[in-house]
């Protein structure tokens, strides 16, 4: 799983596992619903990409018009912990690195309040419209690709 991480963000390279959902790459589109907001705050979460080693989220941002990588977003991530509840642990924030790609290694979250396993998104770029976004968790995956676009404000 550090194999994998390192090889994302030295060398930019998306592990095989995940080329099926690559599919939103060619087709310059999101991969998780969205919403806007109206202003991404400093990070209230801790600076890191690690809160556990269960599962790894590789993530790509890009303008949402030309389908360009956005070097230096920011992305705050948030989640419950196994048990489903928010206490803290499981949520941080990373920096998208010149390709646009950024990388989350944690453990799978708990069902909170009867929904789906999910991780929270705030993702913002300068001269770009912040946005929350999420991912819902299938059944035993170990490794999934987000596909972010942001649009210019």
């Amino acid at each position: 799983m550090r194999l994998m991480l390192l090889l994302v963000f030295l060398l930019g390279i998306v592990p095989l596992s995940a080329k099926a959902q690559l599919s939103d790459i060619g087709a310059c589109r999101m991969s998780a619903w969205n919403q806007s907001i109206d202003v991404l705050a400093d990070p209230p979460y801790p600076l890191r990409h690690t809160t556990g080693d269960d599962f790894l989220l590789v993530g790509l941002v890009r303008d949402a018009d030309s389908c360009q990588p956005i070097a230096n977003a920011k992305i705050l991530f948030d989640m419950a912990n196994e048990e489903g509840e928010y206490d803290g642990v499981q949520q941080g924030t990373v920096i998208s690195n010149h390709w646009g790609l950024f990388a989350i290694q944690t453990e799978r979250p708990g069902e909170y309040g009867g929904g789906q396993a999910h991780i929270h998104f705030f993702v913002g770029a300068e001269a770009y419209q912040p946005l929350t976004t999420a991912y819902n968790f299938v059944a035993d995956e170990s490794m999934t690709f987000l596909s972010i676009m942001l649009t210019v404000s």
